[in-house]
């Protein structure tokens, strides 16, 4: 496979010198020559965004750092194109470190490491507590919202590579993509950065993540959503399989999300072999509804239009098994009201052995049509939640009620779920 050192290109590993035009034409020619390996050797190169092609893949050198830019003027949206309707980005922001639509065969590999210097788009305010509060970002639209963003894409690799400091938002969104690996990857923020998801899966299909290690600052680690509003026709998220790997977060995220609001089908999935620590919850299940939902999201804004007809939420098939976890809630699975719900069905909870603050909780309706929950080889043990020593166990935010009180799901099936007390 041809290898194209972006050296050769003019770049430049001082870490001063702006070299986003020579890493692009590398690029450009690696694809234009029918593919190959973008080297980025050892040193610390400085870009700004770049557009991905069919049949490229970067290798950062162990030795090698790429830094991203700080200046958010230097950062364009993504145009209008075939792939997705960009009047839907979520949270209004469009812009990106890497990009790339309707590509194939493109990855990020290497042992080196990408900072994408996201404590440039904050104010990282020494007052604010880890753990009790998240920064402020300057600007919500003014900073590049997924580091990693590819959309329509087909085979594609992120393997081995360490992502730093997510700049204004999520380390990735793989929106509609088929056929991906991720291996080996490392994604660290500081648990108060805002918005830093680690990995994002909206719309893929055949999602292999293993080996990963995950301390995505302030929210979720991975999320799986199955997008509607941004294409024509409804796109679903089935046969992903998450497994050996290490997953950190703050009070406010999931070690796993489950959708959101306006999703259509997610099903089977598994997630295996896992050590979660500091989540609100090991495995969420979440679709407010942006009409009746207090927290409004996605937020909309005066030029957002009207979204195309909504199919309801189909959830099936969901398995966590093999795990250590550290968190609030094993399970945490809530509708709002109005959320409409086609099902939600097969989530199976297995061999888990947990420290929670709460007891595992299912708020839904009967037009919800949650089915088919089963606990199984469960051991948990309650603690006080912080700054609440005297605490009593606790189902949602403190406020008290009894174990599993879920009237409204059919089915629901406890096999050797031990309850070992609490912790003094």
């Amino acid at each position: 496979m041809q290898l194209y050192d972006i050296r050769s290109y003019g770049a430049v590993g001082d870490g001063k010198t702006d070299c986003t035009n020579a890493i692009q034409k590398a690029i450009d020619d690696c694809a234009a020559a029918g593919g190959g390996t973008v080297a980025v050797a050892g040193g610390r190169y400085l870009f700004y965004p770049l557009w991905l092609k069919s049949g490229v893949i970067i290798d950062v050198d162990a030795s090698a750092v790429m830094l991203a830019g700080t200046n958010p003027e230097l950062y364009p949206e993504v145009p209008e194109n075939p792939y997705w309707n960009v009047l839907f980005a979520l949270r209004h922001n469009r812009r990106y470190v890497f990009y790339a639509q309707g590509a194939k065969h493109i990855g990020i590999t290497g042992h080196g490491k990408i900072d994408f210097q996201g404590l440039a788009f904050v104010d990282p305010d020494p007052n604010v507590i880890p753990g009790e509060g998240r920064w402020k970002r300057f600007s919500d639209t003014m900073v590049p919202g997924r580091s990693i963003f590819f959309v329509g894409c087909e085979d594609i690799r992120l393997e081995d590579i360490t992502l730093v400091d997510t700049a204004g938002g999520w380390f990735s969104w793989l929106l509609d993509c088929t056929d991906v690996v991720v291996h080996g990857v490392t994604m660290r923020a500081d648990v108060r950065m805002p918005n830093s998801d680690g990995l994002h899966l909206g719309s893929c299909r055949n999602v292999m993540v293993s080996d990963c290690n995950f301390q995505c600052g302030g929210d979720d680690c991975i999320i799986i959503r199955s997008m509607q509003e941004q294409f024509t026709t409804p796109r679903p998220s089935e046969n992903i399989t998450v497994t050996n790997c290490v997953m950190r977060g703050g009070k406010w995220a999931s070690a796993i999300l489950i959708a959101w609001t306006h999703d259509y089908a997610i099903r089977n999935c598994v997630f295996s072999n896992l050590i979660v620590k500091g989540v609100h919850e090991l495995l969420g299940i979440h679709a407010p509804d942006i009409a009746f939902s207090e927290s409004k999201d996605p937020p909309r804004y005066p030029d957002t239009p009207e979204p195309p007809p909504i199919s309801p939420l189909e959830i099936e098939n969901i398995q966590v098994s093999n795990v250590v976890a550290d968190v609030d809630h094993l399970l945490l699975l809530e509708f709002d009201d109005e959320t409409e719900v086609a099902f939600t069905r097969n989530i199976r909870m297995h061999n888990i052995q947990a420290v929670c603050t709460c007891w595992p909780l299912i708020r839904v309706q009967p037009q919800h049509n949650v089915s088919d929950i089963e606990f199984s080889d469960i051991s948990m043990e309650l603690r006080p939640a912080p700054n609440e020593p005297d605490q009593t166990p606790r189902t949602f935010y403190g406020v008290p009620g009894p174990f599993l009180d879920c009237p409204h799901v059919r089915n629901l099936t406890l096999n050797n779920f031990r309850y070992l007390g609490m912790r003094k």
